[in-house]
């Protein structure tokens, strides 16, 4: 049950933090950039105007990033009705960003009655169309079993789409701890979770850092690497958007690292950790 409760909260960190605010369609009119220049400027209230004009123009871009300002109340009164309007909108003109936020609400329950079945449906278009975080969706609700047989195999396969094609590092994680829990995987489930925890931590996710950290200095999946498990826990530590519990566990394993480690070798863990940049 633990386990299943943390992999719900990775679900939430993953729309809190990592899916996009909006998402830039692949041929872009110049309404809905301007309104996208205005948004990344923080001028909002001039990003929702101009959505809004091209949205009652029928722009299916601008009626789902108009849906997102009204969701999100940014530069408009919230209204989540409003919004689930111009999502449903967007998505009847096979808008991929539309019928992923359709699906959202759909999944939560949100101003709708919940109906997996209807969010799965939007999520596949959506994912059809190449919209990454679409993939994240199925993948947790094949996890958790919503509107689905759960399916660990299944969802390790959606996320890690997910993470590689649209650079999600808490799909990527998530993956990881599956793979590791997953009795029935075929192969070397440490390996596969190793890979999957260096590639997270490599997008700058500090959970992937950490599990990263702690799986090398154990050899867990591969060879140890004292060097780099403190390099990794050193870089946990300093975190801007780790929470305590991590940094804490970060920041407790760096002195024991440090007394296995040589002089130089722990002043090459800190130059790894202070010229490291996100992938």
């Amino acid at each position: 049950m633990a386990s299943r409760l943390f992999l719900v909260a990775a679900t939430a960190l993953s729309l809190a933090a990592w899916y996009p605010a909006l998402a830039e369609p692949p041929d872009p009119s110049p309404q809905w950039s301007r309104g996208a220049e205005a948004y990344a400027a923080g001028d909002v209230e001039t990003a929702a105007a101009i959505f809004a004009e091209c949205a009652h123009a029928g722009d299916a871009a601008c009626q789902s990033a108009y849906g997102h300002m009204l969701f999100m109340g940014e530069g408009v009164d919230e209204d989540e009705e409003q919004a689930l309007s111009w999502f449903r909108r967007a998505a009847e003109q096979d808008d991929p960003y539309g019928q992923f936020k359709l699906g959202f609400m759909y999944r939560r329950g949100i101003v709708v009655e919940q109906d997996f079945a209807r969010a799965i449906e939007m999520f596949e278009r959506a994912a059809e169309r190449g919209y990454a975080p679409a993939h994240a969706e199925l993948g947790y609700m094949h996890m958790l079993g919503e509107g689905v047989t759960a399916h660990t195999g299944m969802a390790v396969t959606l996320l890690a789409k997910a993470g590689t094609q649209g650079g999600i590092p808490s799909a990527l994680y998530s993956a990881g701890i599956l793979v590791r829990q997953d009795k029935d995987y075929q192969g070397d489930t440490a390996a596969v979770a190793l890979e999957f925890f260096a590639m997270a931590a490599g997008m700058d996710f500090a959970p992937a850092m950490v599990k990263l950290a702690t799986m090398l200095q154990g050899g867990e999946g591969g060879e140890v690497d004292k060097i780099e498990a403190l390099k990794w826990h050193l870089l946990a530590s300093r975190h801007r958007d780790a929470d305590t519990r991590l940094r804490d566990l970060a920041q407790a394993w760096i002195p024991r690292l440090d007394e296995m480690l040589s002089p130089a070798e722990r002043a090459e863990a800190r130059a790894r950790a202070d010229a490291w940049t996100p992938d």
